[in-house]
């Protein structure tokens, strides 16, 4: 018999629906994707069910899961304002939670501050006090005379905005905005940003802990922050450093000629090498802000407020250096480096160059190491003779 009409079914494994039935029909060119009746998707489970295996009020006939709302994943706050990630919008709604869907937790303001105690505090990136979620300057360290921008994270929109910057009886205000406009990045986001010339600032003999305070239409609100200005060149490198006299000090720098050089970046190489080696929470961090300065014994004391002592590393990059060569504290090292296979000694600061290896040092070792062919070459037949017998296998 000659059937004209014929059905074949497939099972297909999409994400979470486990079967599907696919129709082709011989008359037509392409697929029809359908549910066969009886069957249809259960939102207890987001999967598709026969009818008599789903409560009534869950089921939803000859419909594919991805097409049904409650099989909608998003982000679920409860009642309490914890935030659920990959949560079913069904399972959150029979919950009495609040579902946002289309959208992952960590991209909602209210997830990322933490709900009001005796709630657990941890783990999120703010803390509501009055309306104020944050106040920093970026950077938050640097040489007295630079600018910093000041951000003021807000929960909610304000009119007004100003922070103050204070220390030790020296105050000045600094207007914030959420326009957009530099060095606001984005209009009515809730970070309000401005700038400050610390230039002002009184002479400085030391690293100086400056207080931010914000302010919103006139009153004091939210918690402080603190960022650090330096008399000089030498800048803390944060967060890696503290006012502890028990770390020894590392400091990293550049040589003259060396314009491209910022030792603010080339630092973390050595943040990589501290890590590796599990002792990055052993020093304190400093970058010599300059454009370059020929470091040795008699004038290494003048950089920093304070002077280094026996275990201190002065760090010095220089394009033109191959490896690394050390004299005292202070070793010169090409513009990149990392770790080699040697353990690390406890005072490894004495003869740091025999820890690393450069990409040059690399190149080196790999050619110094290498054989040399035997080369045997035989005068080819019938009177041809070679006109370059010349072979340089480097």
């Amino acid at each position: 018999m000659k059937m004209n009409n014929y059905v074949v079914l497939a099972v297909l494994v999409v994400l979470a629906i486990p079967l599907s039935y696919v129709l082709w029909e011989g008359s037509i060119t392409g697929q029809v994707i359908a549910v066969p009746s009886g069957s249809g998707c259960c939102a207890v489970s987001c999967t598709i069910t026969e009818e008599d295996e789903c409560p009534d009020d869950k089921y939803f006939d000859q419909e594919f899961c991805r097409d049904v709302p409650q099989c909608n994943v998003g982000c679920c706050i409860d009642g309490e304002d914890y935030c659920y990630p990959n949560y079913v919008k069904d399972i959150c709604d029979d919950e009495g939670g609040e579902f946002i869907g289309g959208r992952e937790c960590n991209e909602l303001r209210e997830c990322l501050i933490a709900p009001p105690a005796p709630a657990d505090q941890d783990g999120y990136l703010f803390t509501d006090y009055d309306g104020v979620l944050a106040v920093q300057a970026l950077p938050l360290a640097a040489k007295k005379g630079s600018e910093f921008t000041i951000v003021a994270t807000l929960f909610e929109e304000q009119p007004f905005v100003r922070v103050e910057v204070l220390k030790d009886g020296f105050v000045e205000n600094v207007s914030v905005f959420d326009t957009g406009d530099a060095p606001d990045i984005h209009e009515d986001d809730q970070q309000y940003g401005g700038t400050w010339d610390s230039s002002s600032l009184p002479i400085l003999t030391d690293f100086t802990n400056m207080t931010l305070q914000t302010y919103v239409n006139g009153i004091k609100k939210g918690l402080n922050s603190t960022f650090l200005v330096t008399p000089g060149d030498c800048v803390p490198f944060l967060p890696y450093y503290a006012t502890n006299e028990s770390r020894p000090s590392i400091l990293v720098s550049k040589k003259p000629d060396n314009p491209n050089l910022l030792p603010e970046e080339n630092i973390g190489f050595l943040v990589q090498f501290l890590n590796h080696h599990g002792r990055l929470d052993n020093f304190n961090l400093f970058y010599y802000d300059t454009d370059g300065v020929n470091i040795n014994s008699h004038n290494q004391n003048q950089l920093c407020p304070f002077p280094f002592q026996e275990g201190d590393l002065i760090i010095q990059f220089d394009k033109d250096e191959e490896h690394c060569s050390q004299n005292g504290e202070v070793a010169t090292t090409y513009t990149q480096f990392e770790h080699n296979s040697k353990p690390l000694r406890e005072n490894f600061t004495l003869d740091f160059c025999d820890y690393i290896k450069t990409p040059l040092s690399v190149q080196r070792e790999i050619l110094d190491g290498a054989i040399a062919p035997v080369i045997t070459i035989h005068q080819p037949a019938n009177g041809t003779t070679l006109t370059n017998e010349t072979l340089n296998y480097k």
